[in-house]
């Protein structure tokens, strides 16, 4: 049998930073899909969806300054770091986003359930892929080939097609699961302006 080739440390870096993107894309699915069913059916559904989101503000502004003291304590090897943010018109944006999306997250799940929520926020990818068409085609390769263009809009249609008849289906039963499949869509367009956003803003 032959020897193993060795492994170059620029190769082995790449794949050990692959394999920590992949743990962590799977992480924030899963959390993205949990997110729905734990709101729903918990005890936090009896708030009001504004008191949620201020209390997820606070949670949120003070992780953030751990986070920072954290990274300052190991990063800094003796040297003091400093952090400072960009207060334009992205930053604004990407925290109006957020605020959105989690609004209109426990907003919709006092309507709908958290399935639908769930199926209703799968169609963000395509919704930030056709933005990406419209914005940054000659940017990106894959978007100026017509086969990929072909796919992107079949695959929007689809989205379509099953939004309608989900939607279609909660109007037969009751206008309450409609009126929050409206606003889940609404989380998804947030979710999408929160990403759009955060690539100009890094």
């Amino acid at each position: 049998a032959l020897p193993a080739q060795p492994v170059a440390p620029a190769a082995a870096a790449t794949r050990r930073q692959k394999m920590l993107g992949y743990l962590l894309r799977f992480s924030a699915v899963f959390i993205w899909g949990v997110e729905p069913v734990m709101i729903r059916y918990t005890s936090i559904q009896h708030l009001s969806p504004l008191l949620r989101v201020n209390i997820w503000a606070l949670a949120g502004a003070v992780s953030g300054f751990i986070a920072i003291f954290v990274l300052n304590l190991f990063q800094s090897r003796g040297k003091r770091l400093s952090y400072s943010t960009p207060y334009n018109r992205y930053f604004w944006v990407i925290v109006a986003a957020n605020l959105s999306y989690n609004y209109f997250l426990h907003k919709s799940l006092l309507f709908t359930t958290a399935t639908n929520v769930n199926l209703v926020l799968s169609y963000a990818p395509v919704f930030a892929l056709l933005l990406a068409f419209l914005i940054w085609r000659k940017r990106i390769p894959y978007l100026n080939s017509a086969a990929s263009i072909q796919r992107i809009f079949v695959t929007f249609g689809l989205s379509a097609l099953g939004g309608t008849l989900l939607l279609s289906n909660d109007l037969q039963t009751t206008t309450q699961g409609a009126i929050g499949d409206v606003l889940a869509l609404l989380i998804a367009f947030s979710d999408v302006a929160f990403i759009m956003t955060n690539i100009y803003y890094v």
